[in-house]
């Protein structure tokens, strides 16, 4: 599989089954966390990175925002 997926909730406790067994399949995980502090759980996991919604949201609204 060469896909990339991004896993929301990466933090979770599905997302700790989940993402090792895509990993295992060859895809690129990204994952989706709501604290800075869980970005590090989410790479753990096999994420290839790991965003925090917080930072998503303004990055988001920069691009519709010049």
């Amino acid at each position: 599989m060469s896909v990339t997926i991004l896993a929301v909730g990466a933090a979770g406790d599905l997302a700790g089954l989940v993402i090792p067994a895509l990993v295992d399949r060859g895809a690129l995980v990204r994952g989706l966390v709501r604290k800075p502090e869980q970005v590090q759980t989410a790479k753990d996991r096999g994420a290839h990175e790991g965003f925090c919604r917080k930072f998503l949201s303004t990055f988001a609204a920069r691009l519709v925002m010049p």
